[in-house]
C-alpha cells in the first residue's frame, strides 16, 4: 500500500511507536511498507513491532470492532502469551476483558471448569470433564483430589467413584462420629448438595465470634478421647476460611459434620446448640427409607431425645436454572420431616425454618422488599413445603420463619469477601428460639 506522500522519513523518527502504528491504521498501510520503502531502518521495525503488555490489553479489549484484532487474538495465542509472561492472568482480570469462565478457560483452571460442568449451565462443560478426563487429570497431576474436596467440588464418596475405587456403605463414613451429646438442642442443617450450607454454618459462627460470644465445645468420653475433635476443627476452619477470604472449606465428613457449640445470650447464659450439617448424600439416604433402613448411628441422631431446631436450606442461584434439582429437593424435605413426625420427633422439635441462601442473586433490596420477595418466593415455588411447615408449626406450636442468606460477595473463584448482616441475622435467631440451661440435664426452655 503506498505511503502518503505527505510523509517523510524523518517524520517517523520523531513520532512514538503509538503514533507510528496509528497513522498506519488511518492510513491503510503496514510496517513492512515502512521498512521496503525505506521510511525506517531494520532496528526502527523491530523496535514498533514489539508490543508491550498494555498494549496486548488495549488490542484484546478492541478485538469486536478490529477484525484484524480478532483474527490475530485468538484462544491460543492469548495461551502463548500468557505462557511467556508477555500477559498475567491478573492483567486480564484488572482490565476485565474476559468472564471469570473464560480466564479459566485460558488459564486451564481446571477446578473452576469442574465446578461450572457440575452447575449443568455449561453443557459443553459437562461433555467435556468426564469422569475418565478427570481421573486423567488426577493421574498425570494436573489437579488434586485433595483440592477438589477441599473446595467442596466433589465429596469423597464421589471422588471414589471417579477413581473406580469401591465406594464405602454409610456406615463408614458415620463410624467415627461421635455419639450424641445430651441436653443440646440439635440443630439440622438439610439441604441438597451445593445449596450454601457450609456457608450457613460458617457465616454463624463467624458472627458468633465476632461477637465474643461462641464457645465450640471440646469434650472427651470416659476412657479420654475427644469425642468432638473433627467438629471442633470444622469449626474453625470455616471461620478461618472468611477471615483470609478463601473459599469455603468441605466438611471433615462426606456425610454428616457434628459441630456443638454453646452461644451466650444477653444474660450471659448458655445456649448450647449442636449443629449437623447432613450432606446431599446422607439427606438422600433418609428418602424413601423406614426407619430400621437407616444406620443405628443414623437413627441416634434423628430420633434422640434431645429437642431440635430445623432449617430447610433452597439454593436461591441455581433455583431457575436447575427445576428439576430443585423437584427433588422438596421431595427429601417432605419425607425427611414426615419421617420425622410419624416418629414422635417432631414434639421435641423447636422450631423450623426455610433459610433462602445465596440471597444476593434476588439484586439489591430494602429489607422490607427482601421479606416480601422471600416470602412470594417461598409462596409461588415451594408453596407445599411451606403450607407443611405451616401446619407443623401450628400442631407443635412451632417457632417458624422464612429467612433469607447472603454470606457476602464472591469473586469469581469462590473466595468469598464476608459480609455479617445475614449472619447475625440468622445468630439472633438461633439465640432467641433456642432453650436455656440452667442446671446439668435439666431444661428451661425460653
Amino acid at each position: 500500500m503506498a505511503i502518503p506522500s505527505f510523509y517523510r522519513p524523518e517524520h517517523f523518527d520523531k513520532m512514538s511507536k503509538e503514533d507510528i502504528k496509528e497513522a498506519a491504521r488511518r492510513n491503510s498501510f503496514t510496517l513492512e511498507d515502512l521498512l521496503v520503502e525505506r521510511y525506517i531502518d531494520m532496528q526502527r521495525y523491530q523496535e514498533l513491532n514489539q508490543i508491550s503488555e498494555d498494549e496486548h490489553y488495549y488490542n484484546m479489549a478492541n478485538r469486536s470492532s478490529r477484525p484484524e484484532l480478532a483474527d490475530k487474538y485468538t484462544t491460543q495465542y492469548i495461551k502463548e502469551l500468557l505462557k511467556g509472561g508477555q500477559i498475567s492472568e491478573q492483567g486480564l482480570r484488572n482490565h476485565s476483558i474476559f468472564s471469570e469462565l473464560e480466564l479459566a478457560e485460558l488459564t486451564d483452571d481446571h477446578y473452576y471448569l469442574i465446578r461450572a460442568a457440575n452447575s449443568n449451565e455449561r453443557p459443553e462443560l459437562k461433555r467435556r470433564y468426564t469422569d475418565e478426563f478427570i481421573r486423567q487429570l488426577i493421574n498425570t497431576n494436573q489437579i488434586s483430589e485433595v483440592l477438589l474436596r477441599d473446595r467442596s467440588i466433589f465429596p469423597q464418596v464421589r471422588l471414589d467413584e471417579i477413581m473406580l475405587r469401591p465406594v464405602k456403605p454409610l456406615e463408614y463414613w458415620l463410624a467415627d462420629a461421635p455419639a450424641l451429646l445430651e441436653n443440646r438442642v440439635d440443630v439440622f442443617i438439610l439441604g441438597v448438595a451445593g445449596s450454601g450450607k457450609s456457608s450457613f454454618l460458617a457465616g454463624v459462627l463467624k458472627a458468633a465470634r465476632d461477637r465474643g460470644i461462641l464457645d465450640i465445645q471440646v469434650i472427651q468420653d470416659e476412657s479420654g478421647n475427644v469425642v468432638t475433635k473433627h467438629g471442633y476443627g470444622y469449626g474453625n476452619l470455616l471461620i478461618n476460611s472468611l477471615e483470609r477470604n478463601l473459599p469455603i472449606a468441605a466438611t471433615s465428613y462426606d456425610f454428616l459434620t457434628y459441630v456443638p457449640v454453646n452461644f451466650q445470650d444477653e444474660k450471659g447464659e448458655d445456649r448450647p446448640l449442636s449443629f449437623m450439617e447432613m450432606s446431599g448424600e446422607l439427606f438422600q439416604e433418609c428418602y424413601m427409607k423406614d426407619k430400621n433402613q437407616l444406620s443405628p448411628k443414623l437413627q441416634d441422631y434423628l430420633f434422640g431425645e434431645n429437642q431440635k431446631m430445623i432449617t430447610c436450606v433452597i439454593d436461591y442461584s441455581v433455583h431457575n436454572s436447575q427445576r428439576i434439582l430443585d423437584t427433588q429437593q422438596w421431595q427429601h424435605f417432605d419425607w425427611f420431616l414426615k419421617l420425622l413426625e410419624i416418629n414422635k420427633t417432631l414434639s421435641r422439635c423447636v422450631s423450623i425454618s426455610i433459610l433462602i441462601t445465596k440471597w444476593d442473586f434476588a439484586g439489591n433490596l430494602t429489607d422490607s422488599e427482601s421479606i416480601d420477595a422471600a416470602q412470594k418466593f417461598v409462596e409461588k415455588e415451594y408453596l407445599n413445603l411451606y403450607k407443611i411447615c405451616e401446619r407443623l408449626k401450628q400442631k407443635y406450636n412451632l417457632r417458624f420463619k422464612v429467612i433469607t442468606f447472603s454470606l457476602g460477595t464472591f469473586d469469581g473463584r469462590n473466595a468469598v469477601t464476608y459480609k455479617p448482616k445475614d449472619s447475625e441475622k440468622i445468630l439472633d435467631w438461633f439465640i432467641a428460639n433456642s432453650p436455656r440451661i440452667v442446671q446439668r440435664k435439666r431444661w428451661y426452655k425460653f
